[in-house]
């Protein structure tokens, strides 16, 4: 539970947040990163939209690759525990591919 906990901290909700350093500078890798990127959204998550998961993949060079088939599932935020079997299959296929 401790990650779980510690999580929501890391997510900076104001603009001389610490944090906000921390995820610009995840970004700035992200924006260079040309390796494939695979992105498995859910569409009933009420803090990350489906807009979001454009955006991430119009930011990072290696969600657009040739062949990588991002998709959006009927889930919520824990799209890991609403689809387990599924996501897994999708990303053992990306991972394969």
């Amino acid at each position: 539970m401790a990650g779980v906990r510690r999580f929501p901290l890391l997510v900076p909700i104001t603009v001389d947040d610490p944090e906000r350093l921390k995820g610009d500078a995840a970004w700035k890798v992200l924006e260079a990163w040309t390796k494939p990127v695979l992105t498995l959204w859910g569409d009933h998550c009420p803090f990350t939209y489906v807009s979001m998961g454009e955006g991430y993949r119009a930011r990072i060079p290696g969600a657009q690759l040739p062949g990588v088939q991002h998709k959006v599932f009927h889930a919520s935020h824990f799209i890991q525990e609403d689809l387990g079997e599924e996501i897994a299959a999708e990303i053992v296929a990306f991972i394969r591919a």
